[in-house]
């Protein structure tokens, strides 16, 4: 207990507990890793040290929740529910659907732990034979939730029940987008120490055989499953039993700790690692469920304490899921009930985080009463605020006091600076963009209210446009205000004549109006989610999606594209159908493609032909089409490069084509162009469309925006 003692101590003492937890961590987590120059992401949540590189008089603290007024959005109230706990759910938001779905852990029988609540004074509780299953739940508006009678598993002799597994204590769902099998988009998972147990389902609803994942670890938790779309790997954080013996019910096994296995097909599991443990033999990490956001993973830590037999939820977060760090141990990110008996004054076990982008949705199971001791179980909702997990702070106040904070350099990867802050009416945020000195170079107008994304107004006209590619620092002076994030955001505070004079919408964000997939039968590759065009490739073949419009001359076209893991990529230009059915079009192609597939693909020009040569055109190249047919290339200078593109973050593209001239800029910058002057073959007008492929691979699009141009000539 000494360290935890101490924290506490420098806690009130307002001083800054950072360099102590370093230590403590390393025994749990390993060595700090070095930070790594030229970060590109286009959001930095401040809870992620790694960009911090000094602070004064503020500190780093958890968010605030507000559960909701609901509460508790449901209870165990049916005959095969007699024990909900420990209540550990799985809860997702199905955008295909537009409906909130849970997957809730349950004892189906307990033969003591059912006793009536109002029977419970006169008995001691005590463990009793158990059997075990999973319930589902829908809501469409994720407070009023519905236990639908499915039909598929007996209970005593009826099978009008929300059942859908009927196992072992702990088993964990998750809707893997990345699956190009449909009857295998839901998988659920329990490991186990010798036979773990697998299921696939199509639905979430009908689950197949149980397959054999063989030997993982203990299990009997609350499992975090997740794909890792940078890994290209799914990753399971679950428990083990070892170390040092405690006291308590399981203490001769030795104590809590959360480990770590990764998997390609879900089947066949690493060896698991440990990655996080207590602080102390009292305080043990029970469960942590995961949300990767923002270029860091979020953890949400069961906290268990054995002497008091209570749990609540604290905050850690990870570069990596392997190496993790704690926020303010000791202070709770969702607390107990204040009242002895409140749904969730006992225990609380956090479902995955649902980031959406007006808040956070906390699910969570909850008791009333102790965790080794008689206590109902509930499902329940706390809120945050967007990227609200936790942020800066000053610590001493009072006399105009301020805090402040310096990160480290950042690459400005859009023209705009956006802030999210919580700011008192006394209170104000103010930037000043430094270079690599600290020599300033700009400073913004206060931030002075409450904000999300708030875009900084530069004094003096100053513009971060002349800065994009570059590295910067960012100095925050914080006044009674608390700052979660930062952000760059190339369409933030555009005035609504800019967005039109950049073309009209032809995705409206919700829907695939306009477009047609083709071939036919690949429409279901193409989906809808989060405000993106959604591509997976289900098959082995070329897969397009087409904007209706077939016979765009000169135009610029404008979009945005994430490609989670690797893949191949592109927008076809002017296409028109390939009569010869050696591909569904010809025409002119610009490639897209993942970091490391090479400049033959990423910021290249295909050529798409049936009868006519494929031209070399990679990224950095200027070509020019004689009109014999004879290539001529030579080197733009200044062209993108790979340290121009977003790993696995959104990227910029802009395409122009007037006449026989084509432009392939992304991010800003011009990645390849070429002149088609031959006597035959030109293009003159035809589709544009979005491709897909590789089998397997995964491609989003947004913010895609058409403009016709004028046509002058040339074709």
């Amino acid at each position: 207990m000494r360290n935890t003692f101490v924290l506490i101590a420098f806690a009130l003492a307002g001083l800054s507990t950072h360099k102590l937890l370093g230590k403590t961590e390393a025994k749990a987590t390993g060595p700090t890793k070095q930070f790594t120059k030229n970060l590109r992401r286009d959001r930095y949540l401040l809870l992620d040290s790694r960009i911090i590189e000094s602070t004064d008089n503020a500190k780093l603290t958890v968010g605030v929740v507000r559960k909701d007024k609901n509460n508790p959005l449901f209870k165990e109230d049916k005959p095969w529910e007699p024990r909900f706990d420990n209540p550990y759910c799985s809860v997702i938001y199905d955008e295909e659907e537009k409906i909130y779905k849970c997957w809730y852990s349950i004892f189906i029988k307990s033969a003591r732990e059912a006793l009536a609540p109002d029977k419970r004074a006169w008995v001691n509780w005590s463990e009793g034979n158990r059997g075990f299953g999973v319930c589902y739940a829908t809501s469409k508006d994720g407070i009023h939730w519905e236990k639908p009678e499915l039909g598929l598993i007996d209970f005593n002799g009826s099978k009008k029940n929300n059942i859908v597994i009927e196992y072992t204590h702990g088993v964990a769902v998750m809707k893997d987008l990345h699956e190009t099998n449909p009857q295998k988009r839901y998988k659920a998972i329990h490991p186990e120490r010798k036979n773990s147990a697998v299921w696939f389902s199509g639905d979430g609803i009908r689950w197949g055989k149980k397959h054999n994942a063989g030997a993982i670890s203990h299990g009997d938790t609350n499992q975090a499953i997740w794909w890792d779309e940078d890994l290209g790997k799914y990753v399971l954080i679950t428990r083990r039993w070892g170390g040092a013996n405690t006291t308590g019910r399981y203490g001769r096994g030795g104590h809590r700790q959360k480990v770590r296995s990764v998997s390609s097909d879900f089947l066949k599991w690493s060896k698991p690692e440990l990655v996080i443990e207590g602080l102390d033999l009292r305080m043990q990490i029970h469960d942590m469920l995961v949300v990767p956001h923002a270029g860091v993973y979020v953890g949400m830590v069961g906290l268990f304490d054995i002497e008091a037999s209570k749990q609540w939820c604290e905050l850690a977060w990870s570069p990596d899921s392997i190496e993790w760090h704690r926020i303010q141990p000791g202070t709770p990110l969702i607390p107990n009930g204040l009242v002895m008996g409140d749904y969730d004054w006992g225990c609380i076990f956090a479902s995955k985080p649902i980031v959406r982008k007006d808040e956070i949705l906390l699910y969570y199971g909850a008791n009333d009463g102790r965790f080794m001791a008689w206590r109902s179980g509930y499902f329940a909702l706390a809120r945050l605020r967007p990227d609200g997990f936790a942020g800066y702070e000053q610590i001493a106040g009072g006399s105009n006091k301020t805090g402040s904070l310096t990160t480290k350099p950042v690459s400005v990867v859009a023209d705009s600076l956006c802030i999210s802050a919580d700011v008192a009416p006394s209170g104000y945020v103010k930037v000043t963009a430094l270079d690599e000195d600290n020599n300033k170079l700009a400073e913004g107008e206060l931030i002075a209210k409450t904000v999300t994304d708030a875009p900084i107004q530069w004094k003096e006209g100053f513009s971060l446009k002349k800065l994009r590619g570059k590295e910067i620092k960012l100095k925050f002076e914080l006044r009674e205000s608390k700052l979660y994030s930062f952000s760059f955001d190339g369409n933030a505070g555009k005035s609504p004549e800019r967005v039109e004079q950049s073309g009209n919408a032809i995705f409206d964000g919700k829907t695939l109006d306009g477009w047609h997939a083709v071939p036919k039968e690949c429409a279901s590759d193409w989906t809808v989610r989060d405000g993106a065009i959604v591509g997976h490739g289900s098959a082995d073949r070329l897969s397009y999606l087409v904007w209706k419009d077939e016979h765009l001359t000169d135009f610029e076209l404008e979009l945005r594209y994430r490609l989670p893991s690797k893949g191949n990529t592109g927008v076809e230009i002017r296409s028109q159908p390939d009569l010869t059915g050696k591909r569904p079009f010809e025409g002119y192609h610009a490639d897209l493609g993942h970091v490391g597939i090479g400049p033959h693909v990423l910021g290249a020009w295909d050529f798409h032909f049936a009868r006519r040569k494929e031209y070399p055109c990679n990224r950095g190249t200027r070509l020019v089409i004689d009109e014999s047919g004879k290539p001529h290339s030579s080197t733009i200078p200044g062209a993108l490069t790979v340290a121009d593109i977003r790993p696995h973050q959104w990227n910029d593209v802009r395409i122009v084509a007037r006449g026989n001239h084509f432009q392939f800029f992304i991010n800003g910058k011009l990645a390849s162009e070429f002149t088609d002057n031959a006597k035959s073959g030109q293009l003159a007008h035809g589709a544009i469309g979005l491709q897909i492929h590789d089998k397997g691979m995964q491609v989003e699009f947004k913010d895609i925006r058409l403009k016709q141009l004028e046509t002058k000539g040339g074709i």
